[in-house]
């Protein structure tokens, strides 16, 4: 009786054991960031790497889509466009994607970083290349003491108040004028060198 049991669980757990288990779902994560310079800027654009990682370590994801968000009250947008494209990542592997952010001029010494994250469309190989998709929001840092800069574009300079008296004196008329009083003086120079060296000679 004791040997019939014993075969008996053995067929039990041989057949659990034959069982076809379902795939787990991969998933695609962002394990790290790199923004150039530490941090945003106020008037500079910058560029970030993330890492994106594979979670399952036996099947591929294909077809990765990022569509880009940030948050409606920064003063940072994207410098060029807020989608980006991998064509696979490797089981349990990682890639990197960039993206550039603008900083407007604004006083950023108040901010110390800024909302934003991604909506990632793939395509599960696990599954049988189902269509899968997930979010991640994160927080990138601003740089501590970084001030407003101010482009030429954007000062404003004041018109000078021009009298009437300007005006005249520097019109057409006047400019006439006082050439004609140039060309005058300098032949009454040229004449009285040469009365003095008595090239000319005075007939009064």
């Amino acid at each position: 009786m004791i040997k019939i049991k014993k075969l008996f669980c053995f067929f039990i757990a041989a057949a659990l054991l034959t069982v076809p288990v379902s795939a787990m779902p991969s998933r695609v994560i962002i394990t790290d960031y790199f923004v150039d310079g530490g941090g945003f800027v106020a008037g500079q654009v910058s560029t970030v790497t993330f890492i994106l990682k594979n979670t399952n370590s036996s099947s591929n994801i294909t077809s990765v889509f990022l569509v880009g968000w940030i948050d409606s009250g920064s003063p940072v947008e994207f410098a060029e466009t807020n989608q980006a494209y991998v064509e696979m990542i490797s089981p349990g592997g990682e890639v990197e994607v960039v993206f550039e952010y603008y900083t407007k001029n604004v006083d950023m010494t108040a901010i110390r970083s800024v909302s934003v994250g991604f909506y990632i469309y793939y395509s599960d190989n696990a599954l049988g290349d189902t269509e899968r998709s997930n979010s991640v929001s994160l927080r990138l840092p601003v740089l501590r003491g970084a001030r407003t800069t101010i482009a030429e574009e954007d000062m404003r300079w004041s018109a000078p108040m021009v009298s009437n008296i300007d005006n005249i004196l520097s019109s057409d008329l006047m400019q006439a004028v006082y050439i004609a009083v140039f060309v005058v003086c300098v032949l009454w120079s040229i004449l009285l060198v040469l009365f003095r060296f008595g090239i000319l000679k005075r007939r009064f």
